[in-house]
């Protein structure tokens, strides 16, 4: 088939799928979500569930894990007064806080005890990834009046216990992630950056600078999707080289993506909930009460966990 012929099917495709998310309903099995109650009004920055059942959620001030899936929560961290951004677990043991100020603490049995790690107050975390057994790799940006930031990245073979960080040639260092023990992959404010070979080298994708990208995804080593500000969604199968557009959600923004299987993505948004179970054929789209703004979004074991804006937190099954 000539080259011409797969780009009008792609335009057909493409078509279908936006006629499809225009008439999209909410079917219970795909979106009924259950709000949770969580201990603080305080808006949720981040969580990670190492199960299904047992995760940590965290606002700017403080960490709570729960292990029964969000009924109850007890307090695991309070922070020193610098901001938090994120939480990060390598397995039910090994686990991170990190944020603003060179705010970098370790846990080895379960959040029980924090010990710091020592880093220099320059450094804004903003996304941490395991690359192996013992490898993890860090990114951010300098405490600087510059915007974009300058970015760094940072990495440790002990699982955390020391890191080696030096700034990079970029800005606005914001996520990382890893399908692989080869391929990671960088979200930054001027581009999307990638490795093949374990971080040796990477390369620079400058042409994704321009978009309003808040978050991606990948399900494996080819196998992406990308959420962006004004409300659209994008994939690629060639490990993030090249984009395509599935759909425009909503005018809204969508601020957050997982994807725990090729063919199934959950979004989180401002003020809503999105999700695909059929690799973007046909999306699923609902207004969340209360109406606040999500910042997260983590697929684990059959559950869904969203968390936003004044401690909302809710959980779906799929």
């Amino acid at each position: 088939m000539h080259r011409f012929s797969y780009k009008y099917i792609g335009f057909i495709l493409s078509i279908v799928t936006i006629i499809l998310v225009g008439c999209s309903e909410k079917p219970a099995e795909y979106l009924k979500y259950e709000t949770l109650t969580f201990p603080t009004t305080d808006n949720i920055v981040s969580l990670y569930f190492t199960n299904g059942n047992e995760g940590y959620v965290a606002t700017a001030k403080e960490v709570y894990f729960t292990s029964d899936a969000g009924s109850s929560f007890n307090k695991v961290y309070q922070s020193d007064g610098r901001e938090i951004t994120g939480v990060y677990f390598v397995d039910d043991k090994v686990g991170f806080i990190y944020g603003n100020a060179g705010l970098l603490v370790r846990s080895a049995n379960g959040g029980t005890d924090w010990q710091s790690v020592a880093v220099d107050n320059k450094y804004r975390f903003a996304s941490m990834a395991r690359v192996d057994d013992d490898r993890l790799q860090i990114v951010g940006t300098m405490v600087s009046d510059t915007v974009p930031a300058p970015a760094f990245m940072g990495s440790s073979d002990d699982k955390g216990i020391t890191w080696s960080v030096s700034g990079v040639p970029y800005h606005g260092y914001r996520k990382i992630v890893s399908a692989s023990s080869t391929h990671s992959w960088i979200l930054g404010s001027d581009a999307v950056m990638y490795t093949t070979d374990g971080g040796k080298t990477w390369e620079h994708n400058a042409t994704r600078s321009e978009l309003k990208i808040n978050d991606f995804a990948f399900s494996d080593v080819s196998h992406g999707w990308e959420v962006s500000g004004d409300g659209i969604v994008r994939y690629t199968d060639d490990g993030g080289w090249s984009w395509e557009k599935k759909a425009t959600l909503s005018d809204r923004a969508l601020t957050a993506v997982d994807a725990p299987e090729t063919d199934v993505i959950f979004i989180a948004g401002d003020r809503l909930i999105a999700m695909t179970p059929n690799h973007g054929l046909k999306f699923y789209i609902d207004d969340v009460t209360p109406p606040q703004r999500l910042n997260a979004v983590q697929a684990v074991d059959g559950k869904v966990y969203y968390g936003g804006d004044g401690g909302t937190l809710l959980r779906l099954m799929y």
